[in-house]
Formats: C-alpha cells, structure tokens, sequence
C-alpha cells in the first residue's frame, strides 16, 4: 500500500488518499496518488502558476480534465456514459460550459477552451472554435471507447 509523504499540510492530503483508496480500491488509489504526485503537481507549479491570474479556477479546470481523461482507468463505463449526458444536459440547458466561462470570460461558445488556452500559451497556434468542436464532439467519444475498451473487451 502506498502511503502520502509526510509535508505540512499532509492532513488535507491523507484524508484524500484515504478517501479516493476506499472508492476505488488499491489499483486505482495508487494510480490516482501517482498521478497527483509526479503528473499534475510539477506541471501545475511549472506551468500554469506563472501564466495566469486566476490560479486557483484553472487549477480546477485542469484537475477536472485529469480525472476526466484518467477516468477509464478507475470508473466504470457507465458512470462515463452518465458523465457524458450530464456534460452534453449542460450544454444544451445552459449553452455554455461553466468553468471555461468563468476562467476566461467569454461571451459566445467557441472563443477559448481550456486546451486551446495551454496550446496557445505553449506557441501553437489552433482554430478556437474547431477546438471547441472537438473537445465536446470528439474527446468525450475516445474517453468512452478507451473506457469500454479496457473494462469490456480486454476486462482489466
């Protein structure tokens, strides 16, 4: 079993440990520890930290987009399936996502998304609206497909 290292604050850090080992069992736990540890702690300090104001809104979008993206690895299918309906029920209720608007502010659907924002700040240059279409079309599909691919047809 792996255990947090000791560092102030590791109160805030055991109980989520703890918290994520007893719901996903221990494969997922420590795969979730490391992702938090080694993935999105170096590249939230290197990065995201020094190129935007709002530091703790992106560091929750970018935290949701880890979870998202690592979620066929420790969710079931199903639960993507109703993550997928509730995102696609948001966009049709309310036309906007919530934390790209609050982030960057934007008036019309399209003008930024959270990866057309990192690409952007790494110099490359992308069509915003084309990568709008492709993170609600097209991401949410592959998330899937890996998800039913992993627990269904190779049943880890």
């Amino acid at each position: 079993m792996v255990t947090p290292d000791p560092v102030p604050n590791s109160e805030v850090k055991l109980v989520m440990f703890v918290s994520v080992l007893s719901l996903m069992g221990t494969h997922g736990a420590v795969y979730f520890y490391f992702l938090i540890r080694y993935i999105i702690k170096p590249f939230l300090l290197c990065f995201l930290m020094r190129i935007t104001k709002s530091r703790t809104g992106l560091f929750v979008q970018f935290l949701l987009i880890v979870l998202v993206w690592s979620s066929p690895f420790w969710l079931s299918w199903k639960f993507i399936v109703l993550g997928i309906f509730v995102y696609y029920l948001q966009l049709i209720i309310f036309k906007e996502d919530f934390f790209t608007k609050r982030n960057f502010g934007t008036k019309a659907r399209g003008e930024m998304t959270f990866y057309s924002f990192i690409l952007e700040k790494i110099g490359i240059n992308i069509d915003r609206k084309r990568m709008q279409l492709i993170s609600d079309y097209l991401f949410p599909w592959i998330i899937l497909a890996i998800a039913y691919y992993l627990q269904i047809v190779r049943i880890i």
